[in-house]
C-alpha cells in the first residue's frame, strides 16, 4: 500500500526518487519493499539528506567535482558509510530528473518510448522492481560509472579514517 507523507528521511532502502506530477506529492519514493509519495521535491530531499548525514548538498557535489573532475550530472556520496551513493538522470533544474540509488540498481537495459520513438531505459533495481527513464541506456551506464568511481573513491576514504590511516 502507498501512502502520502510530509516528509521522507534518505534511508539505506531508498532505491529512486522520482518527480511526480501531482497536486498532493512532489516525489515518487521508491524503496525496496514500498512506494511513498511524498510533498518535498526529489531535490529538496537530496538536499535534506545531505544535511542529515553532515554537510550540504554544495560542499558533497564541490567534494566530487574536486576528487573526480566530473563537473555536471555529478554523483552524491549521500552517506558514503552506508553506501548510500544516488546520481540524477538529468541535469539536476530540470523538472524530470529522478535520482537512482547505485547499490540498488541490478542492469539497466534500452528500450524505446513508444509514443516518441525516442530512446530510454529500462533500470531494475536488485528486488525485481522496474522503473522507465527518458534517457539513453548509455547515459544511465555512464552515470553508473561515474558513481561507482564516486563510491571507491569515498568509501576508501571513510575506511582510512575508520582504521585512523595515515594519521
Amino acid at each position: 500500500m502507498s501512502k502520502i507523507v510530509a516528509h521522507y528521511t534518505i534511508h539505506e532502502q531508498t532505491m529512486a526518487l522520482m518527480p511526480a506530477y501531482h497536486s498532493n506529492y512532489q516525489t515518487i519514493a521508491l524503496e525496496q519493499e514500498r512506494t511513498l509519495f511524498i510533498r518535498q521535491t526529489p531535490m529538496q530531499l537530496i538536499q535534506a539528506a545531505c544535511l542529515e548525514y553532515g554537510a550540504t548538498y554544495e560542499g558533497r557535489k564541490q567534494a566530487v567535482i574536486h576528487k573526480t573532475g566530473f563537473q555536471r550530472k555529478i554523483p552524491l556520496p549521500i552517506d558514503a558509510g552506508k553506501n548510500i551513493y544516488v546520481f540524477p538522470t538529468h541535469a539536476t533544474n530540470d523538472p524530470d530528473c529522478s535520482w537512482i540509488f547505485a547499490t540498488h540498481v541490478r542492469n539497466i537495459n534500452p528500450t524505446t518510448h513508444l509514443a516518441e520513438k525516442a530512446p530510454s531505459s529500462k533500470i531494475t533495481f536488485s528486488n525485481g522492481a522496474e522503473i522507465l527513464v527518458d534517457v539513453p541506456s548509455s547515459f544511465l551506464q555512464k552515470q553508473m560509472e561515474r558513481t561507482l568511481i564516486c563510491l571507491s573513491t569515498f568509501s576508501l576514504e571513510v575506511e582510512s579514517d575508520y582504521l585512523g590511516v595515515g594519521k
